[in-house]
């Protein structure tokens, strides 16, 4: 999980509801995985130090 519900909500955004949010969330991480050919699956994301990723 790259995003939790509580960061989704502190980060501003609203539209979804927390049942909604869980239910499009692993398609969003599949997506995410797939543009960065897996990087993250192998590699922490918070411990990236290539802040041009990180962005």
């Amino acid at each position: 999980m790259y995003l939790t519900y509580e960061e989704y909500k502190q980060l501003g955004f609203s539209k979804l509801d927390e049942s909604s949010f869980s239910a499009v969330e692993a398609y969003a991480e599949r997506y995410l995985d797939m543009i960065t050919t897996d990087f993250y699956t192998v590699h922490e994301l918070n411990e990236d130090t290539f802040l041009y990723r990180k962005k």
